[in-house]
C-alpha cells in the first residue's frame, strides 16, 4: 500500500547564480565548496619557444630543445623540495 502525501505549501524558487551559504556557524563556506577559487602562477617556464603556440607536445619531435622551470620564492620558501 502506498501513502500518498498531501500537497505542502508552494515554495519560492531560488535565483540562479552563484549565492553564498552559510555554515553552523554562520560563517560562508570556503571558496572550494562554492567554486570561487583564486588561482595564481607557482612559477614561469623559459624555453627558446617564443609562443606556446608550435611548441611541440612530444619530446622525441624535437629532442635538442631545452627550457628551464622558475618557481616563484614568494610562493615556495623551499621549492628544491617541491620537485623530484
Amino acid at each position: 500500500m502506498r501513502v500518498l502525501e498531501e500537497p505542502g505549501p508552494m515554495r519560492v524558487l531560488e535565483e540562479p547564480g552563484p549565492q553564498p551559504t552559510a555554515t553552523g556557524c554562520g560563517c560562508v563556506k570556503p571558496a572550494l565548496e562554492t567554486g570561487n577559487l583564486l588561482t595564481e602562477p607557482i612559477g614561469y617556464l623559459e624555453s627558446c619557444f617564443s609562443a606556446k603556440n608550435g611548441t611541440p607536445r612530444q619530446p622525441s619531435i624535437c629532442s635538442h630543445s631545452r627550457a628551464c622551470l622558475r618557481i616563484r620564492k614568494s610562493i615556495f620558501n623551499n621549492p628544491e623540495h617541491s620537485l623530484m
